[in-house]
């Protein structure tokens, strides 16, 4: 149904998710006594922003998912490309217009403005032709919406009681969290903080997304048998390696939030504006 709306491309976000897990478990291999604040939730990048500056240099130098798979589609088809990304979560608008990153994100829309803009041309998704997405395809990343998914996809024990991994959600729990890491309570060697109770649980995801996610985490071996199936997908597939190798240009800031920490990035990070993707 995308397509119809004019969209060349249409890739999954979870692609993202792939390259962005590899680099998470690359700085974990190469830093084995960092403790890291990962930063794919850019409500919680936000929050430390405003609240817990002190932890700016904690945060991880990995970009997030959207933004790793916006620059890979610039890096597969040049940067002549409108990228709007599609998805539950409303702080993705605030992330694809961050001084601090790369502008590889045109728009950023959620479910409800993707059913708007449908009706709108009076486009029923349900009788559209159905397509898969355009390569390269997403493999274990698919698991990074739930929770814990950063850690299952990037391979990395997710033992409730191994606290050198930490997974908390929702804003008390984070909160708390947030205010022993500064307080330096723990030291984990890496902390997975989302806004929400996971991506799938955002505040404007489909209705029936939100209840198979909910399945799927009541049903651990069917995830890890999924997770084995794209991790042969992937194993077959040759996907274009995006490198974390330029540094964020940390002296770009809003008024009211101190300058972050350099993020390694990949290159492409140009807008010209012609062809349209879009990663959902």
């Amino acid at each position: 149904a995308l397509r119809t709306l004019g969209f060349r491309y249409v890739v999954e976000v979870a692609r993202g998710a792939d390259l962005v897990a590899t680099a998470y478990e690359e700085l974990l291999r190469n830093d084995p006594d960092g403790s890291w604040i990962a930063t794919a939730c850019p409500a919680i990048v936000e929050r430390i922003r405003k609240y817990h500056p002190a932890l700016l240099p904690r945060l991880a130098p990995i970009v997030s998912p959207m933004i790793a798979a916006a620059l890979e589609l610039r890096e597969l088809h040049g940067d002549d490309l409108n990228c709007v990304f599609i998805g539950p979560c409303i702080a993705k608008k605030v992330e694809a217009r961050d001084p601090l990153l790369p502008r590889v994100v045109d728009e950023a829309l959620t479910f409800a403005e993707l059913r708007r803009v449908f009706a709108q041309r009076g486009i029923d998704p349900s009788q559209a032709a159905s397509s898969e997405p355009d390569p390269p395809r997403a493999g274990t990343g698919k698991a990074f919406p739930l929770i814990g998914g950063l850690l299952l996809s990037a391979g990395l024990e997710s033992d409730p009681l191994d606290d050198r991994f930490i997974v908390a959600t929702g804003r008390t729990e984070t909160e708390e969290i947030l205010t022993d890491l500064e307080q330096g309570g723990i030291r984990p060697r890496l902390v997975k903080a989302l806004m929400c109770h996971g991506c799938h649980e955002g505040p404007l995801p489909p209705l029936r997304v939100r209840h198979t996610m909910r399945f799927s985490e009541a049903s651990p071996p069917r995830i890890g048998g999924l997770l084995n199936q794209a991790r042969n997908r992937s194993a077959t597939s040759s996907p274009v390696r995006i490198t974390f190798r330029q540094r964020m240009n940390s002296t770009a800031a809003h008024a009211d939030i101190p300058p972050a920490g350099p993020r390694r990035l990949p290159s492409s990070m140009a807008l010209p504006k012609k062809r349209c993707a879009c990663p959902f």
